[in-house]
C-alpha cells in the first residue's frame, strides 16, 4: 500500500505560515483549516514544526521543499577529510588508489584516529566517500604496453 503522505513545497509551508500570523499566531487551528477547507493531510504537528521554523521557511525559495541543512551528517567527517588528503598526496605521488585501499585506509584510520575498531568500510561507504569527494578511479587501458612511437603514429 502506498504511502498516504503528500510532501509540501515550500510555498505552500509559507502559506501556511501566513495563515497562522494572519489568524492569530496559533498554529494548531490551522491543520484543522487546511485539512477541512484544502483537503491536505497534513497533522497538527508538522503545522506546529512549521511554524517553529517560520523564519527559515519565509526566506527560502518557494520551489524548494526542504530547508537547507536537512538530511542525513556524515558522522565521520574528520576522518574522511584526513582520507581525502592521503588520497591526493598518493595519487600526487603517482601511487595506485584502489577502492580497496580506500576501505582498508579508511578502517585504518578509524580504528586510530576514533578507537572504533567494528567500523566496516562497506562498499556503500566507499561509494559515497567517492561521491561526496568527486573522486573517480583511473580506467585500465592498454596503450601503457605500446611504445611511443606506436602510440605516435596512431595519433
Amino acid at each position: 500500500m502506498p504511502s498516504s503522505r503528500m510532501p509540501k513545497s515550500m510555498a505552500e509551508k509559507k502559506e501556511v505560515v501566513q495563515w497562522i500570523e494572519k489568524n492569530g499566531g496559533v498554529p494548531t487551528p490551522a491543520a484543522v483549516y487546511f485539512k477541512n477547507e484544502r483537503g491536505w493531510k497534513v497533522s497538527e504537528a508538522q503545522v506546529r514544526y512549521w511554524w517553529k521554523q517560520r523564519t527559515a521557511i519565509k526566506t527560502a525559495p518557494a520551489l524548494r521543499s526542504r530547508l537547507s541543512g536537512a538530511g542525513a551528517k556524515p558522522r565521520l567527517s574528520e576522518i574522511e577529510d584526513i582520507l581525502f588528503d592521503q588520497v591526493l598526496f598518493r595519487r600526487s605521488a603517482k601511487e595506485k588508489v584502489s577502492r580497496d585501499w580506500i576501505r582498508d585506509a579508511g578502517q585504518r584510520l578509524a580504528a586510530s584516529e576514533l578507537g572504533d575498531t567494528d567500523f566496516v568500510a562497506s562498499d556503500r561507504w566507499v561509494n559515497g566517500f567517492m561521491r561526496r569527494y568527486g573522486l573517480s578511479l583511473r580506467r585500465t587501458t592498454n596503450l601503457t604496453v605500446l611504445t611511443d612511437d606506436v602510440l605516435t603514429d596512431r595519433a
